[in-house]
């Protein structure tokens, strides 16, 4: 009679103990690498907005797309009858190859809001002014510009075009920024690509003044903190603000066309006394 070699259980539970050391060891490896890819492509899709932009400026005249806070039609705030004349992220589409560009990988929000176009995790750079002295409040500084017509009559608001020639640092000088649906809360939450503010950074808001900070529409400031004891605060009133930042990084597409991930509070580390280190304000 033949004997029948097996493994006996000692070494079958030895053989389960070391796959599992081995998976305890590789997992967090897959997910870092996974995350790392995610992160390129995201870079990737930053650089093809900023292409994008580059080429709708070349059809009008050297000047980028300009975008509305709100349309102020029939239906109220938040119409999205006129969104394709009215938002960045809709005129942009015809030079943007695939609407999953303006989709971050990264962003895990669920839901979709099918009336609001594509989805968008991106922010554009509309700053228009705040709360510093060398500012003029409410006045048009970043590169997509903000139209919006039934603020203009009331004398407060002085928005408009940004021309590629007026950008005096356009290497250093952001366009879009990420801005992940699952950090915007405001109505429909699901999709920024029309509902206001979200689909723009534009308030360089500080400990005093924090008009849009609540609805994440505030630039990256170096100084914020906002927080109690003098500690920072959690998204959208931290260093990052609106941003959606990651381990405080975040990729940024810039006027001149490249992208690149930096930290996001190292793009207006000190609005007060480092006015020209502020990479929102296209006319530094």
């Amino acid at each position: 009679m033949k004997n029948i070699k097996a493994f006996t259980l000692i070494e079958l539970l030895v053989v389960i103990a070391i796959i599992a050391i081995l998976a305890a060891i590789l997992f967090p490896v897959f997910a870092q690498a996974k995350a790392a890819a995610k992160k390129s492509s995201e870079l990737s899709n930053s650089k093809q907005l900023a292409l994008g932009s580059l080429n709708y400026a070349g059809d009008y005249d050297d000047v980028f797309v300009t975008t509305s806070i709100y349309y102020p039609g029939s239906g109220g705030w938040g119409d999205t009858s006129k969104a394709s004349e009215c938002y960045w992220a809709p005129r942009l589409s015809p030079y943007i190859k695939s609407q999953g560009i303006f989709r971050s990988p990264l962003d895990n929000a669920t839901g979709y809001s099918e009336f609001a176009g594509p989805w968008i995790s991106w922010g554009s750079n509309s700053l228009m002014g705040g709360g510093d002295s060398k500012y003029t409040d409410n006045a048009q500084i970043g590169v997509i510009g903000i139209i919006q017509p039934d603020w203009e009559p009331q004398g407060w608001f002085k928005g408009g075009t940004i021309s590629g020639t007026a950008v005096t640092q356009p290497a250093s000088t952001i366009m879009f920024a990420p801005k992940y649906n699952k950090d915007n809360t405001y109505w429909t939450g699901g999709n920024a690509s029309i509902i206001w503010p979200t689909q723009l950074l534009l308030w360089d808001v500080d400990a005093t003044e924090n008009f849009y900070l609540g609805d994440t529409g505030a630039i990256p400031n170096g100084l914020r903190l906002l927080g109690a004891g003098n500690t920072e605060s959690k998204y959208p009133a931290g260093k990052a603000g609106g941003v959606t930042a990651i381990d405080g990084k975040a990729n940024f597409a810039f006027a001149d066309g490249h992208s690149k991930s930096m930290n996001a509070a190292a793009t207006n580390p000190d609005p007060a006394t480092k006015f020209d280190q502020n990479m929102w304000n296209s006319t530094r």
